[in-house]
């Protein structure tokens, strides 16, 4: 499990906040207002010639747009987003072995955490923003926590607590970037031998 359970949470959260704060945005924009119900294009409860005005205003004129409504389903493409990163997400938690093997309250926030993932694979595609806001601030709540039992998470999953490839070949570089001796020099070879040694020693990280 290379990819740590911490980086895949991590990413998870700034990927519902992106949505979050995009929604946010969007009610800024129409002064905090929240549609009703189809029609209500200003938001303020009732279907009249105010909703026709703003949207032609809209439409012709460079006017604020409808705001947005809790029933509203979300775009295809925040959709499959969210399924992805949940589907990720779920790959990376602890097996039924390895639950058994940690202490009860964390194994039963590991499995908390399961159910909200699977929750989303399988409703995400009719939830609005409504529902989109629970499972961010859930996520946000889930990721906090992580920091807490991190030290537990390390101690049962020495892998979880393991650099990415990724990370390990940025190290990498910015090791032999950093090289102070002459090119070509004895010493300029000796520094990238110990670059790599280091970057190997970061790669055997336990799988």
């Amino acid at each position: 499990m290379k990819r740590s359970l911490v980086i895949s949470l991590g990413g998870l959260l700034i990927l519902t906040l992106a949505f979050q704060i995009h929604s946010a945005a969007a009610l800024e924009g129409a002064g905090g207002l929240r549609r009703l119900r189809n029609g209500d294009v200003n938001g303020d409860g009732v279907r009249d010639m105010s909703d026709a005005l703003q949207l032609l205003r809209h439409l012709f004129n460079g006017g604020p747009g409808p705001v947005e409504s809790e029933d509203d389903p979300l775009p295809p493409e925040a959709v499959a987003a969210i399924i992805d990163s949940a589907t990720r997400s779920l790959a990376t938690l602890p097996t039924s072995e390895q639950l058994a093997k940690m202490p009860a309250k964390i194994s039963n926030g590991f499995r908390r955490v399961a159910t909200m993932f699977k929750a989303a694979v399988a409703n995400a595609p009719s939830w609005g923003g409504a529902e989109l806001r629970v499972y961010s601030g859930s996520v946000a709540i889930g990721v906090t926590l992580l920091d807490h039992i991190r030290p537990i998470i390390c101690e049962f999953f020495p892998e979880a607590c393991c650099p990415t490839v990724d990370e390990c070949e940025e190290k990498l570089e910015a090791c032999l970037a950093s090289n102070p001796y002459p090119e070509g020099s004895f010493d300029h070879g000796l520094y990238g031998v110990n670059c790599y040694a280091a970057y190997l020693e970061c790669l055997d990280c336990p799988d």
